[in-house]
């Protein structure tokens, strides 16, 4: 099932397992992002998968950017992840995010996140100096890009 959740026990275990960050750096992500929700899927009244949808504009039309997707380890590989993002896709006109890796350009793309536009293509309503300190953390890519599912 996925819902919107707002637990610091939910979100804080899977993000800090999947990107090694402190609890305490998580828990000022969540006081102090405003225009975000936290999608997760749960499995036996447990969040397995997350993903952030943070409200920014891509090109200079209202999008959500995806941040700190992630699955446990012992429930990868089950779909949830791609559920959350079919989920988003169909609930939201735009969905965009920074792929971290060239392995994750191709998984994002068969979650129909095929258009690619320059991060400078990318604005966040958000505090920027908030957004700015997590925004490439984690992206290996020599030229980041963004992921949309929406075209020109």
């Amino acid at each position: 099932m996925i819902k919107i959740t707002k637990s610091i026990d939910d979100i804080v275990p899977l993000w800090s397992e999947a990107f090694g960050d402190s609890r305490e750096d998580i828990v000022f992500f969540i006081e102090n992002i405003k225009n975000a929700s936290c999608f997760a899927y749960f499995e036996n009244n447990k969040a397995v998968s997350m993903l952030y949808l943070i409200d920014c504009v891509l090109d200079g039309k209202k999008s959500h950017y995806i941040y700190a997707a992630c699955t446990t380890q012992n429930c990868r590989k089950k779909g949830y992840m791609s559920a959350l993002i079919k989920f988003c896709v169909a609930e939201f006109d735009g969905v965009c995010l920074i792929p971290a890796n060239e392995e994750l350009i191709e998984y994002y793309k068969r979650q129909n996140l095929t258009f690619e536009y320059s991060v400078d293509k990318l604005k966040f309503e958000e505090c920027r100096e908030l957004i700015d300190e997590y925004l490439y953390a984690g992206c290996s890519l020599d030229t980041p890009l963004v992921l949309s599912n929406k075209g020109e």
